[in-house]
């Protein structure tokens, strides 16, 4: 029996046994496979490229293949939360695979769900502060219908706008080049869905940034207010203030830019368009020293949180 004689239906059932990695490679196999697994809607959504209908009560799967290639965007067990990501610790990401693999035009794993069932929902916390010190606090949900692979899937959060968003630029001020920015992501659900993950590379240490200023509440306020109406949450901090970890390596001006995507896949500036604010505050960091110690961010255990 050679491969192009395999009955499609015989070809799925057999694929639909498989790992998501090895279920990505059998695309390689002949043209006859690739056709089978692209027309195929059970391959596609075991793929994470087509959304599945949510079935009560049973819990959202993440995708495991994009949680092992980039932990940062998705936080497990054990490690907080209150930990922000900045370039010295994407850094390994260039480091660890190749980039060429990765960041070439039609990469399969930006147009991959990042969950099934999607998620439909998704907040944004957004701080930009100014070299003046004063920050701009800005809460937003981001309308995922127009977060597609470009192919008429749509819907549901993938991992082309969640990274992009993460690793993009935020304007500062007229003048002011952005000098450094921190992200992390929040997942609603038990254990930052930890089961059935296999990360294979420990969890790059960092300290935190002091994302919140003494006595000023409204940083903290709006997370809350993010994670109880949105499944995940992305929490920015862009800044012209040229401010270093104690033990970041240095890496250029300390920016996103050399992580950022260089084939556009999706509509960015559409979606920067029409997100909904919800909330905007200045807060004034004036006081606070640029060398002053970094304190660590409000985690899961928080109170407030």
């Amino acid at each position: 029996m050679t491969l192009e004689s395999f009955p499609p239906e015989l070809l799925e059932a057999i694929l639909l046994q498989v790992d998501l990695q090895t279920l990505l490679l059998a695309q390689r196999t002949s043209r006859y496979w690739a056709r089978c697994i692209r027309e195929s809607s059970a391959l596609q959504q075991a793929l994470f490229f087509h959304p599945v209908t949510p079935q009560p009560p049973s819990e959202p799967q993440l995708n495991p293949l994009l949680a092992d290639r980039f932990p940062w965007w998705f936080p497990r067990k054990g490690q907080a939360s209150s930990q922000a990501f900045g370039p010295s610790a994407v850094h390994g990401f260039l480091v660890g695979y190749k980039k060429d693999a990765y960041f070439r035009c039609n990469s399969s794993w930006r147009r991959m769900l990042v969950q099934q069932p999607p998620v439909e929902s998704c907040g944004w916390v957004e701080r930009t502060e100014s070299v003046a010190g004063l920050v701009t606090l800005r809460r937003w949900t981001i309308p995922l219908t127009i977060i597609g692979d470009g192919d008429g899937d749509g819907g549901g959060l993938r991992m082309n706008g969640l990274y992009d968003l993460a690793v993009g630029a935020s304007p500062l001020a007229s003048g002011e080049e952005k000098k450094n920015r921190h992200f992390r992501v929040f997942w609603r659900g038990p254990d930052s869905h930890d089961a059935g993950l296999s990360v294979s590379r420990p969890w790059p240490p960092l300290p935190s940034p002091n994302l919140q200023p003494s006595g000023d509440t409204r940083y903290l306020r709006s997370l809350k207010k993010a994670r109880a109406a949105c499944e995940v949450v992305l929490d920015t901090w862009d800044t012209a203030v040229d401010r270093r970890l104690p033990d970041s390596p240095e890496h250029g001006d300390g920016s996103m830019r050399p992580f950022q995507f260089p084939f556009p896949d999706w509509d960015r500036d559409s979606l920067l368009a029409r997100r909904v604010m919800h909330e905007s505050a200045s807060i004034d960091t004036a006081p606070m020293s640029c060398t002053a110690p970094w304190r660590t961010l409000p985690d899961e255990e928080d109170v407030d949180l």
